[in-house]
């Protein structure tokens, strides 16, 4: 997964309500910590249970470092929004890096075992740069399950990286409200510090974003 970010500021999100961010690669304990930060988590096997599952997700990603999820009020403490953070060294020039990549994105993609239902593609900005955002809608073909996952590939001016933010829901009926949250996260999305973001989990009540490995 590479080394450790010890030597600058890493992508981060504010705390924000309903959401817990953590890095992946943790342990039974870590899971604990997580859960608890949501109200009556820590005694809640479904919590604990959703922690545990998506911190194993993005581990055997092999790329994700960032994980999240979404429990908003009176939806039974169970998430309805999953995230994944992946960061990829050396860009490169910006301008030219963030044009090949528009022209890829603009291609209908294949994913295995899969039907890609519907697809669009826009562009936009965020707190700390230019953005395409992928808006896939997907069945998988042994549970007939329909996924909407949104893709960010952010291109920050002033670091030499591209960070993707993946997010995806089972819950159809939660969709505009996911698509709002998204805005709400990019919008105050920022580098902080490693000793900054620590600070900001203990004076918020939910752990923003603090890479310790790179993907």
């Amino acid at each position: 997964m590479g080394a450790p970010w010890e030597d600058g500021p890493v992508f981060t999100f504010a705390p924000r309500d309903g959401w817990v961010f953590w890095t992946a690669g943790l342990d039974g304990p870590g899971w604990a910590d997580v859960a608890a930060q949501i109200a009556g988590g820590d005694d809640d096997e479904r919590v604990l249970g959703a922690v545990r599952d998506h911190d194993q997700r993005a581990t055997a990603d092999g790329q994700a470092w960032g994980a999240g999820l979404w429990f908003p009020p009176h939806h039974d403490r169970s998430p309805v929004a999953m995230l994944l953070v992946r960061s990829f060294a050396e860009r490169g020039d910006v301008d030219k890096a963030y044009r090949t990549f528009v022209k890829q994105a603009r291609k209908m993609p294949r994913i295995k075992d899969v039907t890609v239902s519907s697809y669009d593609v826009g562009e936009g900005t965020s707190n700390v740069g230019r953005l395409v955002e992928q808006v896939i809608d997907t069945v998988d073909a042994r549970s007939e399950a329909l996924v909407s996952t949104w893709r960010y590939t952010i291109f920050p001016p002033d670091h030499d990286e591209v960070v993707s933010v993946e997010v995806d829901t089972l819950h159809a009926h939660m969709v505009d409200a996911v698509e709002d949250e998204l805005v709400e996260l990019l919008a105050y999305a920022s580098y902080t510090a490693p000793e900054a973001a620590h600070a900001a989990a203990e004076e918020g009540g939910s752990s923003p974003l603090h890479p310790v490995v790179r993907g």
